[in-house]
């Protein structure tokens, strides 16, 4: 066996193993459910207008508000909770570089993405209501396309609070993750360290929640084709392409990450693929195949998503009484 054929072999055995993970377990036996009549409410086509956005559930939009509510204020727990062993830390004036300052950014951006949640809850009612009113024959057109615009503009106000949440979070656990690496960095060190690790998110627009660090940024993926195909009866999406390595020395073979997104970009489901330990490197100039499944197929994806994957998993979010005590 070759050793480009060893990384497929392995490549693929990886998802060979998850796939036949899912097939192996017992099938429950056929149940009989007596469930009452759906009630329908009828609702005019979406109007085609604008840049279009994710059509979120009210139901989704609540959820995740009231979800946001209670997180925001775990956070303001969490900075008090913190505050008496701070001193020690707090050798240098930097603003948002202590656990106590990113905490509270942590809570600021969970009640702004709580309000902009209930917003969007509320624009998202009046854009069905104008729907099934120009269902019945009523309502105005201008009224309904009118809707539908303050419905995609408050989804988006909505998703961006929701990015600036996540991230505020995440820059809680990069600040616990780095101070536990080191003990003895100063302020001022953490503080770059954090920033980096956000240029990387942003560099990568969040894709899947994975964020690819710079060090890849001069190796290419090439020959990339998307196959949708059966195995073991289930739908799959089959992934295969090359990794080119246009370096003048041998490099071992990065992590991949395969998504399948809808139309609107969002991530319905994803894999992190790596290479075995003893995978053999990929040549200076040279190339190596993979293969990736992703099983099932989600039924809405509209394409397939393939980047490199970072090498550092994501910093764990430690509760305050653990990390302050």
């Amino acid at each position: 066996m070759t050793p480009n054929c060893f990384l497929q072999a392995c490549l693929a055995g990886v998802c060979a193993l998850a796939l036949c993970g899912s097939v192996a377990s017992a099938a429950p036996e056929e149940t009989v459910t007596t469930v009452s009549p759906l009630i329908i409410n009828a609702l005019a086509p979406v109007p085609e207008i604008g840049d279009g956005a994710t059509y979120f559930m009210p139901q989704e939009l609540k959820d995740s508000a009231q979800a946001a509510h209670m997180e925001a204020f775990e956070a303001r727990d969490s900075r008090n909770e913190c505050r008496p062993t701070f001193a020690p830390r707090q050798r240098e004036d930097l603003g948002d570089v202590s656990l106590e300052a990113l905490y509270n950014s942590e809570y600021e951006a969970q009640i702004a993405m709580w309000r902009a949640g209930e917003t969007a809850e509320t624009v998202k009612q009046a854009a069905i209501a104008a729907r099934a009113a120009a269902a019945r024959g009523e309502g105005d057109t201008e009224v309904l396309k009118a809707t539908e615009l303050a419905r995609q503009a408050a989804v988006k106000a909505f998703q961006t609070a929701q990015s600036l949440a996540s991230e505020a979070h995440l820059r809680v656990a990069d600040y616990q993750d780095l101070a536990q690496i080191d003990p003895d960095a100063t302020d001022r060190e953490l503080m770059v360290q954090i920033n980096l690790r956000t240029l990387e998110r942003e560099n990568n627009m969040g894709v899947a929640g994975v964020y690819v660090p710079g060090v890849f940024a001069d190796l290419r993926l090439s020959d990339i084709v998307v196959r949708e195909q059966y195995e073991a009866g289930a739908r799959v999406l089959r992934v295969t392409g090359k990794i080119v390595n246009t370096r003048r020395r041998p490099i071992n073979v990065p992590p991949l990450w395969v998504a399948a997104v809808d139309r609107f970009g969002t991530s319905l489901k994803a894999q992190q693929m790596e290479a075995p330990i003893r995978a053999p490197k990929i040549a200076a100039h040279g190339s190596v195949p993979f293969v990736v499944t992703l099983a099932p197929k989600p039924d809405k994806s509209a394409r397939a998503i393939v980047t490199f994957a970072p090498f550092h998993h994501q910093p764990p979010y430690l509760p305050a009484g653990l990390f302050c005590g």
